[in-house]
């Protein structure tokens, strides 16, 4: 495997829009690897606190950063250089995005405010107030007409992009952060898990309200189906459960695991649905049928995320046993075991052409692995 080694803990990392670097916030610095070869390509030096978020912007020409010091910047990356400095957040940035068509940066801060920029002079055309704590996690809908963020003060809420208006406000048991939202690919729907027994969810963005019952434990993860008609949870009560988006309708609920459920995927199809375990397994299921197709044992620590290849063939875990494991997915084998980390691997990403694997660890590194081989490229 390739190991990115940095002194100071890698908090994130993001694939640019075509799968050919890696960016991820590295203390004071935000980094560019290539992602076939892990070699460095930019340390870019302008903050003067951590870099807790970073962004591609849709082209992927630049890149977003926010951190402690309470500004987002934002980095040409065809010269390396700092093209503009946001000013304006009186705390530390904790989230940043681009709107879907590249000309504006939304950002989230402890200051409790969420503040929009133009992402070519610079300038902050709206500043929306309304959490009581910290801005854990902001984003554009896919049409770039809502922004949605979540809160510590335990809400998500949704506002105008345009006006900053607010639209709906959804209150959670617990604080909501980036691993509990998700939004449908047609933008049309949202779901929020909190740390209680809540999944909530609106239609439209608007504030059409619901929240089903169902779960008896805290929420960990909620997916949506490719076709945004279906959204999946997991929760401590160690059961998936699969919601019809639109009708709102317990569908199915998915038993077998013997402990909680850290992460739930679709696959590309929509036709089958993985889920990863503290009981150390993965199970794979039929999203038709509803029955449990394979489980996948071979991890000796509980497992915290899992996704599918774009083609659907294999999955990947990550554990906090140190390894990541890539499986077969038509007949559960175990096709590679990643060894390298020194510590739980609890993030991972698949590029978009599936052939490389970037993970991220508590022991400060990231690797990049040739999906092929395991071995450096």
């Amino acid at each position: 495997a390739l190991t990115i080694h940095d002194t100071a803990a890698v908090l994130q990392v993001t694939y640019s829009p075509d799968g050919t670097r890696v960016a991820g916030g590295c203390g004071h610095l935000v980094k560019v690897w290539d992602a076939a070869t892990g070699r460095e390509v930019l340390s870019l030096q302008g903050h003067e606190g951590t870099v807790n978020h970073v962004a591609f912007s849709p082209d992927g020409g630049r890149i977003a950063s926010g951190g402690r010091d309470g500004k987002v910047k934002v980095w040409e990356l065809s010269t390396g250089k700092e093209v503009l400095t946001l000013r304006g957040h009186t705390d530390v940035v904790h989230a940043v995005g681009f709107s879907p068509d590249g000309q504006r940066i939304v950002s989230g801060s402890y200051d409790k405010t969420v503040r929009v920029w133009d992402a070519v002079t610079g300038q902050s055309t709206l500043t929306i107030t309304g959490p009581s704590d910290y801005i854990l996690d902001v984003l554009f809908s896919p049409d770039g007409k809502r922004i949605v963020g979540g809160s510590m003060d335990k809400t998500v809420r949704v506002w105008d992009a345009a006006t900053g208006q607010p639209k709906a406000k959804l209150t959670h048991a617990d604080r909501v952060g980036s691993t509990a939202v998700a939004i449908g690919p047609d933008g049309h729907y949202l779901v929020a898990a909190g740390g209680g027994q809540d999944v909530m969810i609106w239609a439209n963005l608007d504030g059409d309200r619901y929240t089903p019952s169902g779960p008896t434990d805290w929420i960990s993860c909620v997916a949506f189906s490719p076709d945004g008609k279906r959204f999946a949870s997991g929760s401590g009560d160690r059961t998936v459960r699969v919601w019809d988006a639109a009708t709102r309708e317990l569908l199915f609920t998915l038993e077998g695991h013997a402990g909680a459920i850290g992460w739930v995927a679709f696959s590309p199809d929509g036709s089958r649905l993985v889920s990863a375990s503290a009981d150390h397994t993965l199970k794979l299921w039929d999203a038709a049928t509803r029955e449990e197709v394979l489980t996948l044992e071979g991890h000796s620590g509980v497992v915290r995320g899992v996704d599918f290849s774009p083609d659907g063939r294999w999955i990947v875990s990550a554990s906090a046993d140190h390894t990541l494991k890539i499986w077969d997915a038509s007949t559960g084998s175990e096709i590679q075991t990643l060894v390298g980390h020194t510590q739980p691997v609890w993030a991972l990403a698949v590029s978009p052409d599936g052939q490389r694997i970037v993970s991220a660890s508590w022991d400060m590194t990231l690797k990049l692995w040739d999906v092929g081989t395991g071995q450096a490229t």
